[in-house]
């Protein structure tokens, strides 16, 4: 059933002082472009990968990472992202087994249209399943205000990672009071009104909001 939500994502873990996290892509000439447009426009590194066993490489030992964007692939042994087959992706679990974990997103149109393969996604550990440049935006703009979130000093301890004393964060109490989020939650109700909630479209949209909360 498409009705089924994501899994939440991990909140991230802020980077180390003298460390930017990153963003990887393991994903044909297209999506790559596409990828490295979104990160371009946030000002993050892009480092890609052409094979699943490289990504699995850069995952663990050149992080840390913000998130993890893969395509399913084509080629078995090559880029095939569930190459451990009904066992999930080695990918996926490397980048969930990190101390900081990132965001993973599934970059497919495959997925997004057909429930099988996006349930496939998400029961092997991935955080959402997008298809557009926007969905892959919002995820990455979330993430950056969830990091954003972290290093604002904890009121107890007063503690923080570093902070440029230029950065100004805005102190939303809950994650709902996000602006984007807000904005997603009124799309989704508006959508469901005018095409109800069976249509593809309006389950797809509802689930990538149910990831980033």
């Amino acid at each position: 059933s498409r009705s089924r939500k994501g899994p939440m994502p991990a909140m991230p873990v802020a980077p180390a002082a003298g460390r930017e996290a990153r963003v990887l892509c393991l994903a044909g000439a297209q999506t790559t472009a596409m990828v490295s447009k979104v990160a371009a426009e946030h000002g993050l590194e892009l480092v890609t990968a052409t094979t699943c066993s490289e990504a699995v490489e850069l995952a663990q030992c050149d992080g840390p990472w913000c998130a993890v964007v893969a395509a399913l692939g084509t080629r078995r042994g090559v880029d095939l992202l569930f190459d451990r087959g009904s066992y999930g992706s080695s990918l996926i679990s490397t980048a969930k087994g990190l101390s900081q974990q990132p965001l993973v997103a599934v970059f497919s149109h495959t997925a997004c249209g057909h429930g099988n393969f996006e349930q496939a996604c998400y029961k092997a550990g991935a955080d959402a399943v997008v298809c557009t440049a926007s969905e892959l935006r919002e995820l990455v703009e979330l993430v950056e205000a969830r990091l954003a979130i972290l290093a604002r000093p904890h009121p107890s301890t007063g503690s923080t990672a570093k902070v440029s004393d230029d950065e100004v964060f805005i102190n939303y109490q809950t994650l709902h009071d996000y602006p984007l989020l807000s904005r997603r939650l009124i799309r989704d109700h508006a959508l469901e009104f005018a095409m109800g909630l069976k249509r593809p479209m309006v389950q797809r949209s509802k689930k990538l909001t149910a990831s980033l909360q």
